[in-house]
């Protein structure tokens, strides 16, 4: 998932993620793509949880899992006004055990994302 990298409170979050998504051209609009055709060692398909969110099911003891995902926002995307600083985003990754609602993450990893126009 794409998170911001400064926890915000959960409010202000969806507002961010609801201005971003207001200044979109199409209701379909997702920050957060995959790339199904090259990406492998999943089982089945991607699924896309949310706008920011993907899931998908990997067997580590089989293979590696290889998945191409492109972020579809600048971080100065949540805000009108020139030559602020931006929001900085995470890539996040959670592996489950179990994926339910209510499951703890294995492990989480995550890296800070860079966009250069």
């Amino acid at each position: 998932m794409l998170m911001f990298r400064e926890e915000k409170p959960p409010e202000e979050e969806l507002k961010a993620w609801q201005f971003w998504h207001s200044r979109q051209h199409s209701v379909k609009q997702r920050i957060l793509d995959a790339d199904t055709k090259n990406s492998t060692g999943i089982i089945g398909q991607i699924d896309e949880i949310t706008h920011n969110a993907i899931a998908f099911y990997w067997n580590p003891l089989e293979s590696s899992a290889k998945v191409n995902v492109a972020v579809q926002c600048l971080s100065t995307d949540f805000s009108n006004q020139k030559g602020v600083k931006g929001l900085p985003l995470h890539l996040q990754i959670d592996t489950f055990d179990d994926f339910r609602e209510s499951a703890v993450p294995y492990h989480r990893g995550y890296c800070q994302i860079k966009v250069f126009l």
